[in-house]
């Protein structure tokens, strides 16, 4: 029996992983995992904040960043636009950034919000570092027109919204180093900062949290996950966690019935 099991066919462990991957992202079970406080932090936040805020979310990932960046984004907005009356502007200093933008807006359909009362899309303006600081001295400068090329000047939302003074809090999705909204808003305006990023850039962006120039930070596609599970829309990052999750128990239960077996086979071999 124990040699047999050391000798499973290897097609009937891929078909077992493959199951585990495919069953959760068709129908999520929503397996339990804790929160992380970075997470918890931002969906407190902007759940308190109190009707006519405004907030600035930043996208700026690539699509390598996407499959982490994108579900986080969407978390976020789900929650903002279905059950907070907040006023939302989206601004990019990624080329790739409006069309993330335009796909999320799609993507979270069927909203009562209205475009240039109740959110803009600002688009995307070049320069990096210095274009954050450009837009937080005066939006009006830095974006004369939207991303559908109308002067922002006619657009309701616009009309207490003149800098990063006017904001209550900013959200900005990126794959890099968010240090310069740190410098640029936070640093210079004293707004609220949080951020969605990738996992392996979380462990240098710690010391912001830590410090309290940023009030959040979301975790990859766990943070994710997290924030589906707190606005109560579980969607594909809780599922993606529930594909992982069980693909990790798959492997350990077969790392598990492998040393049995090799164990118990050594013993009958030494016991002859």
């Amino acid at each position: 029996m124990l040699t047999k099991l050391q000798n499973i066919d290897k097609r009937i462990i891929y078909i077992l992983v493959l199951l585990a991957i495919i069953i959760p992202l068709v129908s999520p079970m929503g397996i339990p995992f804790s929160i992380n406080a970075t997470t918890q932090a931002v969906f407190d936040k902007i759940d308190s904040l109190p009707d006519g805020s405004t907030i600035a979310i930043g996208i700026d990932y690539s699509p390598g960043a996407a499959p982490q960046i994108h579900p986080q984004a969407k978390a976020v907005l789900n929650h903002l636009f279905y059950s907070k009356n907040v006023k939302i502007l989206f601004t990019s200093i990624a080329t790739t950034g409006p069309m993330f933008t335009n796909q999320l807006l799609d993507e979270i359909a069927g909203h009562d919000k209205v475009y240039g009362t109740d959110y803009i899309h600002l688009g995307y303006l070049p320069g990096v570092e210095t274009a954050i600081s450009a837009f937080a001295k005066d939006f009006y400068k830095a974006f004369p027109v939207d991303e559908t090329g109308g002067n922002i000047a006619d657009f309701p939302i616009m009309k207490d919204v003149k800098s990063a003074a006017d904001l209550d809090a900013m959200l900005v999705f990126t794959a890099s180093e968010p240090s310069q909204y740190v410098r640029q808003i936070q640093g210079a305006y004293g707004v609220p900062l949080a951020v969605g990023i990738n996992s392996v850039i979380v462990s240098t962006n710690m010391p912001y949290v830590n410090s309290g120039q940023m009030f959040g930070l979301m975790n990859g596609l766990r943070g994710a996950a997290e924030y589906e599970v707190l606005s109560e829309r579980p969607s594909e990052a809780t599922a993606s966690m529930d594909a992982l999750s069980f693909t990790h128990m798959i492997v350990l239960a077969f790392i598990i019935i492998g040393n049995i077996s090799w164990f118990g086979t050594r013993k009958d071999k030494e016991g002859v």
